[in-house]
């Protein structure tokens, strides 16, 4: 769930010195939805992420651990006993992420 003042630190506030400010909710749920996709169970479906994730991954991680994210996705999304689905939401902008152990 999401802290109480998550508006305060949104996507659009700047620190100080000029670096966007990396949203700590969304970047923990991203860091979670792996530990989520290895202990998935056979036949067990489960929600890993919701939101929208290359944007989230972008905003919250500067250049070279965004590339290293999406590389290690990319090793799960080539796995032959995960099958994965996203699913548009109709009352937010952003998707549900599922994957599913064969």
């Amino acid at each position: 769930m999401r802290p109480n003042n998550w508006e305060n630190e949104s996507y659009n506030n700047i620190k100080e010195d000029n670096r966007p400010y990396m949203d700590p909710y969304v970047k923990n749920l991203i860091e979670k939805s792996f530990l989520t996709i290895e202990r998935l169970r056979r036949g067990q479906r489960k929600t890993y992420f919701t939101g929208n994730w290359q944007k989230d991954v972008m905003s919250c991680f500067p250049g070279r651990q965004s590339a290293k994210i999406f590389k290690k996705m990319r090793v799960f999304l080539d796995r032959e006993d995960l099958v994965f689905a996203q699913k548009k939401l109709t009352n937010l902008d952003g998707y549900e992420y599922i994957v599913m152990r064969k």
